[in-house]
């Protein structure tokens, strides 16, 4: 039998070579281009931060959330939000529905304005019966805290574009804050919360606190108020209606939103559907 020449093996390896690859290519699975994700897949994102207060003279902490609209290019308003009982900067994230998720969904939702959250540390300042005048909590908030936000995030750096809310014993912080830096903040949550009688009856007899009703700021520089509060909640519900009635009286500023929430007492799940009602009114 004759056998084929080397150049004729030659050319029959070369082309069956070629129809394996051929094969190859046919049989192999694609790998499909990655598309891009949709705005209903990115997600928002929760940092914690340390830095040092020079007021403190100690370091402290905040937590930021930033919604799936985040974009550095694109400043955005900030809510700053104070812990009950005066804990820490953690606190929010640890009440059992408030997370990165949950928050995600209101703001893919569209129900409210993208904006980025700060859980501030509440331990700074716990007397609530002290002066609102001698709360140290307001100016380490203008001083330390909303620098160092302004300065490591994409905001919009003045008063008209900040919120500052606050549950229960954070509520009275959000109060003094109000008395101490008009205008600072130009919406304001009072969630749970309000001056105890005595604070309310020292406006009358302490004359540097009472000037503080004076200062065109603080009612015109306050854009919106909201009052937010459980049913049932006995222990903050009336101190709450009476800081309001004053604001309107004292200070020209009403409270055009007054939830009382069926059902609900004087508790962290009271503070996690205020600050979710929150969200969809602040910057409206």
């Amino acid at each position: 039998m004759k056998h084929p020449s080397r150049s004729a093996r030659h050319r029959a390896g070369s082309i069956a070579a070629a129809l394996a690859g051929v094969v190859a290519m046919t049989l192999a699975p694609t790998t499909a281009m990655a598309s891009p994700p949709t705005s209903e897949e990115v997600g928002g994102s929760v940092a914690h931060h340390r830095y040092f207060s020079e007021n403190l003279g100690a370091e402290s902490g905040v937590v930021v959330y930033t919604p799936p609209q985040y974009d550095a290019r694109r400043p955005l308003p900030v809510l700053y939000i104070a812990p009950g009982g005066c804990r820490d900067e953690e606190h929010w994230f640890t009440i059992p529905g408030v997370d990165a998720e949950s928050l995600d969904a209101v703001f893919h939702s569209g129900d409210a304005e993208p904006m980025i959250i700060v859980s501030v540390n509440g331990s700074v300042g716990s007397d609530l019966f002290e002066s609102p005048l001698a709360d140290p909590f307001p100016t380490e908030l203008v001083d330390s805290v909303v620098p160092f936000v302004d300065a490591h995030y994409a905001t919009i750096p003045n008063g008209r574009h900040r919120a500052l809310a606050g549950n229960s014993c954070g509520g009275i912080q959000v109060l003094n804050t109000l008395i101490q830096y008009p205008g600072a903040f130009s919406e304001i949550g009072l969630w749970s919360t309000g001056w105890f009688p005595s604070t309310l009856e020292s406006f009358a007899t302490d004359p540097a606190l009472a000037a503080t009703l004076e200062s065109p700021r603080l009612e015109h520089g306050t854009r919106y108020l909201e009052a937010r509060v459980g049913a049932d909640d006995f222990l903050a519900g009336p101190n709450l209606q009476a800081t309001a009635d004053f604001l309107a009286t004292e200070a020209g500023i009403e409270t055009p939103t007054f939830e009382a929430i069926p059902g609900i007492g004087h508790d962290d799940e009271a503070g996690r559907l205020a600050l979710f009602g929150g969200l969809k009114s602040f910057f409206d």
